[in-house]
């Protein structure tokens, strides 16, 4: 049987488990960029087949209807590799208790949630998902940028963020195991990863070209 645990201190057998237990354990970046980049990237592909698909209903012209863009899905697959994977098993289980302790009490979870949200989420996950994204198209850094805030003033995308993951990283620094935090994560940001695939393809409304040449 193997062990997975609920907290510091507490644990429970899973019967059939022990690979994908140790595996977690024991190669915690590997585990986080293969886990965080499929999911990224099928999030991704259920989001481009809902537009292709409304695309398709909506418009006649088969020269103006939408196709799949393998570069936007590969930008999705390495952001979800590299930032929400290797990075995050960095921060949250490296960063997160030097700088905040080790304690899964509520006062620190808060503390964390709070650092997560305000500071590492709108300066850093957000912009390098666009980042990622302007990469993949053959953009600069700057138009990644400016995507990135447009969406911030004009699709509401902090709110809908914090809506979403303020409640989901409350459960991460309390109840979640270490080792499985990343995943556990990677279960909830699938559902985000398609909400964010459909907001960052939106034309910006600054000027900017929009991500599909």
């Amino acid at each position: 049987e193997s062990i997975v645990g609920l907290r510091a201190g507490a644990t429970i057998a899973l019967p059939g488990f022990e690979p994908l237990n140790l595996l977690f354990s024991r190669r915690p970046f590997v585990a986080a960029f293969v886990v965080c980049a499929i999911k990224a990237s099928m999030a991704d592909l259920v989001a481009q087949k809902s537009e292709i698909s409304k695309s398709s209903s909506e418009v006649t012209d088969q020269a103006t209807k939408k196709s799949f863009e393998k570069r936007r899905n590969l930008a999705f697959l390495m952001y979800g590799g590299a930032y929400q994977g290797c990075f995050q098993e960095l921060l949250f289980n490296r960063f997160f208790p030097i700088l905040f302790g080790t304690s899964n009490s509520a006062f620190t979870a808060a503390k964390k949630v709070m650092f997560d949200m305000l500071v590492i989420s709108p300066l850093l996950c957000l912009p390098v998902a666009y980042i990622f994204k302007a990469a993949a198209f053959g953009q600069t850094f700057d138009r990644g940028v400016k995507h990135y805030l447009d969406d911030v003033k004009n699709h509401k995308l902090l709110k809908k963020y914090w809506c979403v993951w303020a409640p989901v990283q409350c459960c991460t620094f309390t109840v979640v195991p270490e080792h499985l935090r990343i995943t556990f994560i990677a279960c909830f940001s699938f559902l985000w990863l398609i909400l964010l695939s459909k907001i960052s393809a939106k034309t910006p409304n600054d000027g900017a070209v929009k991500m599909t040449e």
